[in-house]
């Protein structure tokens, strides 16, 4: 792939703790935009990259705070 836009459709799989008692893994679809500074590296690493820094620290009031992105599942580039 490469960056003619720098938005990405990704599926992804994150690792969540609910009221910090139990932990959960769930796929999560989202689109991301990669941020300029990240361009000159590989298309997944640049993604894996910006996916953890924007979910670092997510709080969602249904899935409860996020402890990390496990894995990308899939990646497209947005029509």
């Amino acid at each position: 792939m490469r960056f003619d836009n720098n938005l990405f459709k990704a599926i992804f799989a994150i690792i969540f703790s609910l009221y910090y008692k139990m932990f959960y893994l769930t796929e999560v679809e989202d689109y991301i935009r990669v941020e300029p500074r990240l361009f000159g590296l590989p298309t997944m690493e640049a993604i894996e990259q910006q996916l953890q820094e924007t979910y670092k620290d997510y709080y969602d009031r249904e899935i409860g705070r996020v402890i990390s992105v496990i894995e990308i599942i899939n990646v497209g580039k947005e029509s």
